[in-house]
């Protein structure tokens, strides 16, 4: 990976680093396998890092020894992630060192697929853009595979502009990111046009007005799959993406109609991720939309009413007619009434098969062993509770112990094995994975007090569990719990 710095060099020429190399090889192995053991390790997704971490790995690895900069510098998949801090430049004037190196990273990468990260520096005035980069960055549009855009939008011209239809065909992915500029200055026409790439179908975009008044950019919509957005409606725009089929939509402040909404069907969705700070948002949301297709729900609902499950996602789920197999939810449980709004949730998805459920506050009451009761197979009930539940998660606050909810969940977990099979009408599948990420002990008084002996039966099993990885169980700070 590459990160080169317009305004200051940040790259060292690799000559700087060949005085103090190690000759003796600290991974003598075959090179096809050293080959791919640095592919492994050491090709990070940066997408998923918000600050796009600034690493020259190539170059790192080629300190160690003699051996690791012969594989480093020689294997094009380490140079196809460039990651470039752009800055105003005096005039046309660029650092020579700059484009020397970049034009050198970009040539290592030889053929392979790029994936490029362009971003600002803190506090330019958006003047003038470093066209030389951008230039040559452009030179090499064929092998696009993925760019990432945290730059002014004027400055896409140079990229591409609307009067230059180039063709992109190796190019999947796109990200505008509008919402890390601390200024307005993103806004305003977008001049590009990617209308001529086959392999597109996944879009980001963060605070950018896409449609409304993007008319300059151009993009395959009808083949865009994948659609994540920041701080962006695009609930009235969904018919323009026929074929989209994942929705992650966080800090959107649905848009207020006078009257009545128009409903909006879609009938190809099938993932649903939502991040909202306030109930209302989400409320006015769902209210609207149809996703009879929907599988996998996620809901991240900063402020919530303890009626929230059954008042506002129940509704959707049953006016769509969906039927879902994944949920993750991330949420305040307060109290007793938060827990029994998801518990009467969860009885009407008995299609479920993989639930995650995290409370990040510590202020929080978290599960009881309530929850957990309705779980075993021996719960008293007119049906059985979630029968074809096969992971279940839960990270948050836990005041219990593991003999006071942990049984249920080894009876599913060990179901046919010792004869159990719950109910006689419907067969509940095994459960094959148990995440617990929890605390034992929060409160002080017990910090020191030792757990009442588990009996011989659930101690076996439970180890038995642990040893085979279908329980993990630790604490918030990633230790293993002491059973």
């Amino acid at each position: 990976m590459a990160i080169m710095d317009c305004a200051k060099l940040e790259i060292i020429p690799p000559s700087s680093f060949l005085t103090s190399r190690n000759p003796v090889d600290p991974l003598p192995l075959p090179p096809e396998l050293t080959s791919q053991i640095f592919v492994y390790a050491y090709l990070e997704r940066l997408q998923k890092d918000g600050h796009w971490r600034r690493r020259s790995l190539p170059i790192e690895l080629g300190w160690i020894c003699r051996s690791w900069r012969g594989f480093a510098w020689s294997m094009p998949e380490l140079w196809s992630t460039v990651v470039l801090r752009l800055g105003n430049t005096k005039g046309d004037k660029i650092d020579v060192i700059h484009l020397t190196l970049l034009r050198e990273w970009l040539s290592r990468a030889r053929s392979h697929k790029l994936e490029i990260y362009l971003e600002t520096m803190d506090g330019v005035d958006f003047l003038q853009p470093p066209f030389e980069t951008l230039h040559l960055l452009k030179e090499y549009h064929a092998q696009w595979g993925a760019i990432y855009l945290r730059i002014p939008a004027w400055w896409c011209k140079v990229l591409g502009g609307a009067n230059t239809k180039l063709p992109f065909p190796n190019l999947r992915s796109i990200l505008f990111d509008g919402d890390h500029l601390q200024t307005s200055a993103f806004g305003g026409p977008c001049p590009l046009d990617l209308t001529n790439a086959p392999l597109l179908t996944r879009l980001t975009l963060g605070n950018f007005a896409l449609l409304d008044s993007n008319e300059n950019l151009k993009l395959p919509l009808e083949q865009i799959t994948h659609i994540d957005t920041t701080k962006i409606d695009l609930m009235q725009h969904l018919s323009l993406f026929p074929k989209l089929m994942e929705i992650r939509f966080k800090n959107v402040q649905p848009v207020r109609f006078g009257g009545q909404q128009p409903n909006i069907m879609h009938p190809k969705i099938r993932s649903l991720y939502l991040h909202f700070l306030h109930e209302s948002d989400a409320n006015r949301f769902l209210a609207v939309l149809f996703a009879p297709a929907v599988k996998t729900l996620g809901l991240d609902i900063t402020g919530k009413s303890r009626d929230f499950m059954m008042d506002t996602i129940s509704p959707f789920i049953d006016r769509s007619q969906c039927r879902l197999t994944h949920l993750y939810v991330r949420f305040n449980i307060n109290d007793f009434g938060d827990e029994q709004d998801l518990i009467e949730f969860l009885a009407t998805l008995p299609e479920l098969k993989e639930l995650r459920i995290r409370d990040p506050f510590r202020s929080s009451v978290g599960l009881s062993h309530i929850f957990f009761d309705v779980l075993s197979p021996f719960y008293i009930s007119h049906q059985p509770y979630l029968p074809l539940l096969e992971s279940l998660s839960y990270e948050g606050p836990l005041w219990l112990k593991p003999q006071d909810f942990l049984q249920p969940l080894i009876l599913r977990a060990t179901l046919h094995e010792d004869g159990v099979n719950g109910s006689d009408q419907v067969a509940l599948v095994v459960l094959k994975k148990v995440r617990i990420t929890a605390d034992l002990y929060e409160d002080e008084e017990e910090l020191h007090t030792p757990c009442s002996p588990l009996i011989h039966t659930f101690h076996t099993n439970l180890q038995d569990l642990v040893g085979r990885k279908v329980f993990e169980l630790t604490n918030r700070d990633g230790t293993w719990w002491r059973l």
